[in-house]
């Protein structure tokens, strides 16, 4: 796995895209490839291999000369990772790309988060995140890297947004802010066709691999539904949704009404984490913990294990993220070269088919009957 750190903040004068961190300017540097060993201490990188971009330094011009320079020895298939500092020079070429490519992808939420430029904690990019990575992605410039790492079996394959990115309006030109990462895979760790079990004996997988693509962003706002069958956009929401529209797809199985039937004639059964003196049928379905006490009243429980065979595809597994978040996803029937599966869910990025499955600690495992 490779990765590039990108953390761009910019202005622009005279004509000129100029990289300013902290609000002073820097200029244009360089291209390394740094080859480590750790027995000898600390690096600023965790992988052996690495690339990096700092101005003033660096032996090459471009990405492709340092790429190319460590063919020798065996050190490309070391790489690890690409890391452009914090000093990367960023011209206007790409915000056009980029602006043109979310205005695509988005355009309701690029327009409202235009309106507010200017505010560095602007309230609009929050919906507008979550289309960040397909935007990157979708960008000639990345495309370009792409050209030059495919010799190598190599691509990017995410993109992921920093904390801070706003616009501001800098003499009545619009700009973005930001760092992003590129998350760079080798082509050749992607699962093969004989890890894959037929996509009609798996349709709860079925339906859920359908949203990758189509939910790009993550929201979990409070939204009032229709019932039963009530539902946001397709274009966002949190990992519960990808069940709930998986099971809807596949089974006729509506979540929403199933657990609020439960929940209705057995209220004190489910967790009492909200405060909530009755039912909601706008959100009761769309929280982990009540998915995990409907799955258990209704017998689909099965044994959580670290033995990746003991996972089918269709199944679902509940964890903790980010210390004692719920997440829940569903098992997929493609499965990594040591044959994990992988898993379908919504962690921040849209809905995304990866290998995860044993990232965070399992609390749940079940089993639709």
């Amino acid at each position: 796995m490779l990765v590039i750190f990108y953390t761009p903040s910019f202005r622009s004068a005279a004509g000129l895209a100029v990289l300013a961190i902290c609000y002073a300017t820097v200029a244009f540097g360089g291209w390394a490839a740094n080859v480590f060993d750790h027995s000898e201490g600390r690096s600023f990188s965790r992988f052996p291999v690495s690339i990096y971009y700092e101005p003033g330094k660096g032996d090459f011009t471009t990405f492709g000369e340092a790429v190319e320079a460590l063919k020798g020895n065996n050190n490309i298939q070391r790489l690890g990772e690409v890391t452009l500092q914090h000093f990367f020079v960023y011209d206007s070429v790409f915000q056009q790309e980029f602006c043109a490519a979310l205005e695509k992808l988005a355009p309701r939420e690029f327009a409202e988060a235009k309106r507010s430029a200017g505010n560095m904690h602007n309230p609009k990019m929050i919906a507008l995140r979550g289309f960040f990575g397909q935007a990157v992605l979708a960008t000639p410039t990345v495309q370009n890297i792409n050209a030059k790492l495919a010799p190598f079996d190599l691509r990017v394959t995410e993109a992921d947004a920093g904390e801070k990115i706003y616009f501001d309006r800098i003499e009545e030109q619009l700009h973005f802010h930001c760092y992003f990462r590129l998350t760079i895979a080798r082509i050749n760790e992607t699962p093969s066709a004989q890890n894959k079990v037929p996509d009609a004996e798996n349709p709860i997988v079925v339906a859920a691999r359908r949203q990758v693509g189509k939910t790009l962003a993550y929201d979990s706002g409070y939204v009032r539904l229709t019932y039963p069958m009530g539902d946001i956009p397709i274009e966002r929401g949190v990992c519960t949704d990808v069940v709930i529209r998986a099971l809807r797809d596949a089974l006729k199985m509506d979540l929403q009404q199933l657990v609020h039937e439960d929940m209705t004639s057995s209220f004190s059964a489910y967790p009492n984490n909200w405060g909530l003196k009755q039912p909601d049928r706008n959100i009761d379905h769309r929280r982990v913990p009540n998915l995990k006490k409907y799955f258990e009243r209704k017998g689909f429980s099965v044994a959580v294990s670290k033995k990746p065979g003991d996972y089918l595809p269709g199944d679902l597994v509940t964890c903790t993220v980010a210390g004692n978040r719920p997440h829940i996803m569903i098992v997929s029937d493609k499965k990594t070269p040591k044959g994990v599966p992988l898993v379908i869910h919504n962690i921040g990025r849209g809905t995304q088919e990866e290998d995860r499955l044993f990232s965070f600690p399992l609390t749940g495992h079940y089993r639709i009957k």
